[in-house]
């Protein structure tokens, strides 16, 4: 059973919705994994990222993928800005598969998480 409380939009000026609160009690598998690889593939944005302004600034990159696909300098500081998105979404993924049951556990013992956003 989820409690939802409602604020009204008055109190953030810039938003029409109004916030919604929910409170998850469990996860279902699928959601866990969107959740792990949204958040893994915004991380893998983030250090693409800064390795690309490192590539810019001289930083000496190379990405290494198998064993006869070697870049580097600047073509690695540009391909790691696809790469590492990818890279980082395989490895929430396989984050998800191994943690998901102790994740709802966690859920179950602490009473829920409570988690607050528009709805839509």
């Amino acid at each position: 059973m989820s409690t939802t409380r409602t604020y009204p939009s008055a109190t953030i000026p810039s938003v029409d919705a109004p916030i919604v609160a929910l409170r998850l009690r469990r996860l279902t598998f699928t959601s866990y994994v969107r959740f792990l690889a949204a958040a893994s593939a915004a991380i893998g944005a983030v250090v693409g990222v800064v390795g690309f302004v490192a590539g810019l600034f001289g930083a000496q990159l190379f990405i290494r993928l198998l064993p006869f696909f070697h870049v580097e300098g600047l073509a690695a500081a540009v391909l790691g800005l696809v790469v590492m998105p990818v890279f980082f979404v395989l490895i929430g993924v396989v984050a998800a598969a191994v943690t998901y049951f102790p994740f709802n556990l966690v859920l179950r013992l602490v009473g829920g998480l409570v988690v607050e956003g528009e709805e839509g």
